[in-house]
């Protein structure tokens, strides 16, 4: 964005440069997601410990996120199982017993690819919810900024229609 490779970028962590506009454009809560099987716990809401810990398949997220994670889930001696993309996700998934944490859009793609239950969070202090961020350079051309602008738009009205605001 600062060497203007990118015209509109969305992140997932609010960026501090002189040259970048940055604002909050989707805010998801977040979800346990369980493989539907026999094991599973087959509830609406569900506290992190009623689950197993060594189980889990940590979907990573942000800064805010991953600080609510460590406060709550504890491995003891057990490595846990660490994915950053959709694919390994649904796919370690598959295996029985196994859940993660997932912010609403993941969980209502997952619920479109394979049998799971998806359960609201009950601790105590819930986890944050996930922000994305619409960064946008400041300096850019009047062409690109309505372009952007449009884009922008249509993003809002898309989030806005399944409740991600």
């Amino acid at each position: 964005m600062e060497q203007r490779q990118v015209d509109i970028g969305f992140v997932l962590f609010n960026l501090n440069y002189k040259n970048v506009n940055v604002k909050p454009i989707a805010r998801e809560k977040m979800y346990i997601v369980q493989r539907d099987c026999d094991a599973a716990l087959h509830y609406l809401r569900l506290h992190t410990d009623d689950l197993e810990d060594r189980t889990e398949i940590h979907f990573r997220g942000g800064i805010n996120f991953e600080n609510w994670h460590s406060q709550w889930i504890s491995y003891g001696n057990i490595s846990p199982i660490y994915v950053d993309t959709y694919a390994l996700l649904q796919q370690l998934l598959s295996l029985d017993r196994t859940w993660t944490i997932v912010p609403a859009s993941v969980a209502e793609q997952l619920r479109k690819d394979m049998p799971v239950i998806v359960s609201q969070i009950t601790n105590e202090i819930a986890p944050p919810d996930r922000v994305v961020y619409c960064i946008t350079h400041k300096n850019i051309s009047k062409t690109i900024s309505q372009a952007a602008k449009q884009f922008e738009k249509a993003v809002v009205a898309y989030v806005t229609e399944r409740n991600w605001l």
